[in-house]
């Protein structure tokens, strides 16, 4: 398909490069088998190593800035649904998703904010949950209500970085009526 497609030089660039543009709509970004990006509308522009994408999904509206082989994104306002399709094996009712990620292709750090969610299901969450529940059944006998119907979170965050294909969670918080929780590593 390229080949159809010849090279015309950039009029904005002294180089001879071309630039791109991919615009979508209804449409979904695939991640991996389990995960994607939902999207009703998207736009990405490329020329050589610098970029510019936007995307939008319900109220959630996400950019993307690449200069250099550098690249900076913030997403904000996401609902329930994007949020489910990101991370795999997980449940949301309400809530919403704002992020931010910074850095290059291998080497980047990042920060994620849910508000106003009940989490119904969630892997890595639930497995710290589990341990806090043992602790809190022995000494109670009984059941706290996030096992029955959820953990609904005010608000919670992450901040987290990407190295050495190592994805490392270096601080979290956790603020809910049946849960305070904070840790930095």
């Amino acid at each position: 398909w390229i080949h159809d497609h010849p090279k015309t030089p950039n009029k904005n660039s002294s180089d001879d490069e071309i630039g791109i543009t991919i615009k979508g709509s209804n449409s979904f970004i695939y991640l991996n088998d389990n995960r994607k990006i939902l999207s009703d509308s998207f736009m990405l522009a490329l020329s050589g190593d610098d970029g510019y994408a936007s995307l939008k999904h319900s109220n959630g509206i996400a950019d993307m800035t690449m200069k250099n082989g550098l690249f900076y994104i913030e997403g904000k306002n996401f609902n329930a649904q994007f949020m489910e399709n990101i991370f795999a094996y997980s449940d949301f009712i309400g809530g919403r998703f704002s992020f931010t990620l910074k850095g290059q292709n291998d080497i980047y750090e990042g920060l994620m904010r849910v508000e106003k969610v009940t989490l119904k299901q969630f892997k890595l969450l639930t497995n710290i949950l589990a341990f806090t529940d043992t602790l809190s059944t022995l000494a109670s006998f009984s059941l706290p209500n996030y096992n029955q119907k959820g953990l609904f979170v005010n608000d919670a965050y992450a901040h987290f970085t990407y190295q050495n294909n190592v994805f490392d969670i270096d601080t979290l918080s956790i603020n809910s009526p049946e849960l305070q929780m904070s840790g930095n590593a």
